[in-house]
């Protein structure tokens, strides 16, 4: 992205339904860079980028930030399956 572009802003879980919404909503007026572990389910990508990364890795979140003005930080860790453990 390039400062001509417009105000930058990243939005980590892009792939997901909130974060598919949002990248459509942010277009109207946003250079929009999407992240996440997958393509979008909900629909074509939207964003002017989309990279598919794993922000559990330090290094890829300081990729997917660079030259970036804003971030919606929607990614989630989300296993359904996974066994609940409590102390």
């Amino acid at each position: 992205m390039t400062q001509t572009d417009g105000l930058g802003v990243l939005v980590t879980g892009a792939g997901g339904f909130i974060g598919h919404h949002l990248v459509g909503f942010l277009k109207h007026g946003y250079c929009v860079r999407g992240i996440d572990l997958r393509r979008p389910r909900y629909g074509d990508d939207e964003s002017d980028e989309f990279h598919i990364l794993d922000l559990r890795e330090s290094e890829n979140g300081r990729r997917a930030a660079e030259g970036i003005d804003e971030i919606y930080a929607l990614a989630a860790g989300r296993d359904v399956h996974a066994t609940p453990t409590h102390a």
